[in-house]
């Protein structure tokens, strides 16, 4: 069983990498979601190593690494924008 004061210190370090993923989101930086993948393991990781596991919380951040690596590759497709059904993206010069 990990101390209460290290799941402590690891879940404040899961909220300041969240939280710095959300900036890099913010400025529409794709890298936003290397970083939520390293926030949402190490939440995974602290929910089950907690004294009592919590499942469902591990199972939440389980999920949001998944949408977080589907995201990833997602941003890396060139998209068009909402309302442009004329366009591809082989044609989008705008």
């Amino acid at each position: 069983m990990i101390h209460p004061v290290v799941i402590e210190t690891l879940g404040a370090v899961a909220l300041v990498i969240a939280v710095i993923g959300v900036f890099l989101n913010n400025a529409k930086m794709r890298a936003c979601f290397v970083v939520w993948w390293f926030s949402n393991s190490l939440g995974i990781f602290i929910h089950l190593a907690a004294a009592t596991p919590l499942y469902t919380m591990a199972l939440k951040d389980a999920g949001f690494l998944v949408l977080a690596i589907v995201g990833y590759f997602q941003w890396a497709r060139p998209r068009l924008v909402c309302g442009d059904h004329n366009r591809t993206p082989e044609n989008n010069d705008t």
